[in-house]
């Protein structure tokens, strides 16, 4: 059961460099991994003139914003914006003068040094300075709303005036017309308590939104054929998968959208649609062994919301363009940056002559520079994490290894740096979901590990997202068999290569991913010396009985989990038998239980059942609970500390 490395673009020459001489990594301080961007989104100006880059201060205690004369490069850059205790989380040109931007207030948690988030707003300010202006300050029904920045579309033809989807106090996602001058807004439109995103044709006008019933844990997607039509219910989805059909944009023709749809195959392709039939039209891409759009994203013209492009992974991340010029300019891109992982455009100016690109891969946070297409020439703008060097983290390489069926499973191994190939302390880190993959990109967890001394896999089991129906299927009710055998299989694999120290391994996940680490402990014991649970599952049945009580019976949300881990009233026997809480005699293992008690996904009782098991049966373990914390640990005091207690635990159990 050998294991293949595949060398995906940058990763053959950077294999054999740091494989040829061993330098032990300097340790990267965990602050490092948990915090906010210093530059964030530099975006061209329309007229192509100018490049707005916003930027955290070393303290991260105040963020600012400057603008560069592209024409005048000997002028010093102005200052537009700086602010106190906030972040800078985007910015965008609402027309060659004013900037719009979107502002998170923060404070630093003490003696952390770590920002603690708050409400988010968006705001706009002339290029060249002076008051800014807080958007919607005429609604004081939105004072209260956690987050006022999504701009729905620039509405070009009025270069003063954008459209914003905001939820008000009652819970209702509206979609207003706002000035960027002064602020004040007016309503277009009226959702309902459970909407949450509007879609636009490229005039404007609003032909798709997405209602939630967050009862049912299902969302509905509902368009209109014309403004003086009803709203009509096209697709209803379990908020945990993908809808079979998703609308996704729109070109030139208001009545034809593009969406993202199975199409009664395996995997999701774009097809036209017209919303007047309700047909679907032409396919307009598929790729032959993976999904578009799951992952994956569509690519709009900043100017128009076009859609001109769509995302997908392979193993690292492609564009494919309906754009003609854009897939030229791409193609240029990838020569001139060969070895990035991932190179792309993120603004542009109206006549495409200047670009602002971000090359982003494993050791590669994200690294942005400005593309003049006229001259082919690139000048560097800045690193959104710079205290990350690429020296102090691990390469990653795509590996394929056989299940015990002979099935190839793909995954990733990060090595650390300056360790060697062999006989290495190794972390399993199943992804979660489990309707997700891992891809080879940065990943701020997997690097702090690999800087640590640890080798990361991450395998891509059987029900894993991404690779088509089947593959997502073929992990139905094979919570702990299928799904973790293929997990086992890669990590005998792997040993057997001599890669993995047998004596040092431990398996690590959050959210599904908590459940495997979990599952690994109970059922394949003698694999791991440790186990790291973040958010995890461990009594499967209660996790339905709470599913039942928050959704309903006859919600899609339970009949999700019904699918995938069966039916309480049927299969009973066989979820205890694959729930590590009804198992925890079996624990060799010391294990690590972390859990924020803010979490409505995977509730923090499932931590402390697994934390009660394995005391009784006389097993180690510890149980961090996190107040006000959720399921994703999204804050960094959070992450802080989870990061913290697991490079403790991980120390004491397995070195480094």
């Amino acid at each position: 059961m050998g294991v293949s490395i595949m060398t995906k673009r940058l990763c053959a020459v950077l294999l054999v460099l740091a494989w040829g001489t061993f330098t032990t990594a300097a340790k990267v301080p965990l602050i490092e991994f948990v915090q906010r961007p210093v530059v964030v989104s530099p975006v061209v100006s329309p007229n192509g003139r100018y490049l707005a880059v916003a930027k955290a201060g070393e303290d991260r205690k105040k963020a600012v914003i400057a603008v560069l004369d592209l024409d005048a490069p000997n002028v010093k850059p102005t200052i537009a914006l700086a602010v106190e205790h906030a972040v800078v989380d985007w910015v965008r040109w609402a027309n060659d003068d004013r900037l719009l931007m979107g502002l998170t207030n923060a404070q630093i948690i003490k003696d952390t040094g770590v920002l603690q988030f708050g409400f988010s707003r968006a705001a706009s300010v002339d290029r060249r300075g002076g008051p800014f202006a807080v958007l919607f300050n005429n609604q004081r029904w939105l004072k209260y709303t956690q987050d006022l920045s999504e701009v729905v579309h620039p509405l070009p033809l009025e270069p003063n005036f954008v459209l914003m989807g905001a939820s008000d106090e009652y819970g209702s996602n509206n979609l207003y017309r706002v000035n960027v001058a002064d602020g004040r807004s007016e309503i277009l439109h009226s959702g309902t308590r459970g909407t949450y995103h509007w879609l636009t044709d490229l005039q404007g006008n609003a032909r798709v939104r997405w209602d939630a019933n967050l009862t049912r844990g299902e969302s509905d997607v509902l368009i209109r054929r014309g403004e003086s039509d009803n709203w009509d219910v096209v697709a209803t989805y379990d908020e945990r998968e993908l809808p079979d059909l998703n609308i996704v944009g729109f070109g030139d023709n208001p009545t034809t959208a593009i969406v993202a749809s199975r199409h009664g195959g395996d995997r999701y392709g774009l097809y036209e649609y017209n919303i007047i039939s309700r047909a679907l039209g032409r396919q307009l891409f598929q790729h032959p062994s993976v999904d578009i759009g799951a992952p994956g994203g569509p690519i709009y013209d900043p100017h128009t919301t076009k859609l001109l492009g769509f995302s997908y992974a392979e193993d690292v991340w492609y564009r494919h363009y309906f754009d003609p010029e854009l897939a030229g300019v791409q193609q240029k891109l990838e020569t001139l940056f060969a070895d990035a992982a991932v190179v792309r455009p993120t603004s542009w100016s109206i006549d495409r002559k200047r670009f602002v690109v971000v090359t982003e891969g494993p050791k590669d946070s994200g690294s942005y520079f400005l593309y003049d297409a006229v001259k082919g020439a690139t000048t560097f703008i800045g690193k959104r994490f710079p205290k990350l060097p690429p020296s102090e983290l691990g390469d990653m390489l795509a590996v394929k290894y056989s299940a015990r069926d002979g099935t190839k499973i793909p995954g990733y191994l990060t090595m650390p740096p300056g360790k060697g190939e062999k006989n290495l302390p190794m972390i399993v880190m199943p992804h979660g979901g489990p309707e997700l993959r891992d891809t080879m990109q940065f990943d701020s967890w997997v690097q702090m590990l690999a800087n640590r001394g640890y080798a990361v896999f991450q395998p891509n089991f059987r029900g894993s997202g991404g690779y088509g129906k089947a593959v997502t299927e073929a992990g139905h009710r094979q919570w702990g068999r299928l799904m973790q055998h293929d997990i086992s299989d890669g990590v005998k694999a792997l040993i057997k290569e001599g890669t993995a120290d047998p004596n040092r391994i431990c398996i690590v996940g959050a959210s599904y991913g908590g459940y495997a680490a979990l599952a690994g402990g109970a059922f394949t014991p003698e694999l791991y010396k440790c186990v790291v649970s973040v958010s995890g599952v461990s009594d499967i049945p209660q996790m339905l009985v709470d599913d039942k009580i928050t959704h309903g019976a006859d919600s899609y949300a339970y009949n999700y989990w019904k699918k995938w881990v069966g039916d309480p009233k049927i299969d009973l026997e066989q979820m205890k038998a694959v729930s590590p809480a009804y198992h925890a005699a079996n624990f060799v293992a010391p294990v690590l239980l972390i859990h924020g008690k803010n979490d409505v996904n995977v509730r923090h009782n499932q931590s402390i059942r697994m934390d009660k098991a394995l005391f009784k049966a006389n097993k180690k373990s510890e149980l961090v609970l996190l107040e006000f914390e959720g399921h994703a640990f999204a804050f960094p005091p959070s992450r802080l500390k989870m990061f913290t207690e697991i490079e403790r635990f991980l120390q004491t159990h397995i070195g480094n």
